[in-house]
């Protein structure tokens, strides 16, 4: 539903940072302190980084002391006041999401797509098979948790969704 008259939409925020357990996990266990230090690194790391046609490259002559960091207490708002999460080719951050939105009861849709292997050596299967494809991935991403979902979305290539419908959001 959108913006009553009164009010006028919300342009979203950015969050330069690395969506990963590292920045998520102190969250979940709710550690306030833990998270503020997450914070702060998960957004220097990524101010070193640059996406490029070859994947992520670090930029180590970056001069990024000066950037500004928005405070735990505003990430801990921003996630925790998503009313969804959606991920359309997360690359790396496909199984974070998913754990974060299973963490925090939120409706969640995933279009897993890059495997990104040597990323993560430690994937298998429940059948002990290494990740090694798309498939594979999403094989993986549904056996993390029993309430998640697959379809075929309408459209060619990576196309399939893992999704989490909390039961307080399926209408009747």
């Amino acid at each position: 539903m959108g913006p009553s008259i009164k009010e006028s939409p919300r342009l979203p925020g950015h969050l330069r940072a690395f969506f990963d357990a590292n920045l998520l996990n102190p969250l979940f266990a709710h550690d306030m302190s833990a998270f503020e230090v997450a914070v702060e690194q998960s957004c220097k790391r990524a101010d070193r980084i640059s996406w490029g046609s070859k994947g992520i490259e670090n930029l180590e002559t970056a001069n990024c002391d000066n950037i500004r960091h928005p405070s735990a207490a505003d990430v801990e708002h921003l996630f925790r006041g998503a009313s969804c999460i959606v991920g359309l080719h997360p690359d790396q951050a496909a199984g974070a999401a998913i754990d974060f939105g299973l963490a925090l009861n939120k409706p969640t849709a995933i279009v897993p797509c890059c495997v990104y292997r040597v990323d993560f050596p430690d994937r298998t299967l429940p059948c002990g098979k290494a990740v090694q494809s798309p498939d594979d991935l999403v094989e993986w991403l549904l056996a993390k948790d029993p309430r998640l979902q697959e379809a075929t979305l309408p459209f060619e290539g990576r196309n399939r969704v893992v999704f989490f419908d909390p039961p307080q959001n399926r209408v009747s």
